[in-house]
């Protein structure tokens, strides 16, 4: 399944940073949602236009969940961007992510 990750116009620009998209499974009720497959890069963001990453997985089904590391810790931070609400997986998905 191919997309991409949409960050909106007018996030700050930033250096080389993360981006992690995982496929999740969240058809378990009252249990932590399941990653059944993930999508690691690195990239740099040079403005403050719309910016458009593509991303592929090696899976169908679920829900998508975006975060640019741009901290690097691992961990969403003050700074990253992340998503924000539910993303069905389909081919050409858009993900939008914001600003945490």
């Amino acid at each position: 399944m191919r997309g991409t990750v949409v960050i909106p116009a007018g996030t700050p620009a930033f250096g080389r940073a993360v981006l992690r998209v995982r496929l999740l499974d969240v058809t378990l009720a009252d249990a932590a949602a399941v990653t059944k497959a993930s999508y690691d890069r690195e990239f740099e963001r040079l403005g403050a236009d719309e910016q458009r990453v593509p991303f592929e997985l090696d899976a169908e089904g679920g829900d998508v969940a975006a975060h640019v590391d741009v901290s690097g810790d691992g961990r969403v931070s003050r700074g990253d961007l992340v998503t924000t609400r539910a993303v069905e997986a389909v081919e050409g998905v858009e993900v939008p992510v914001e600003l945490v």
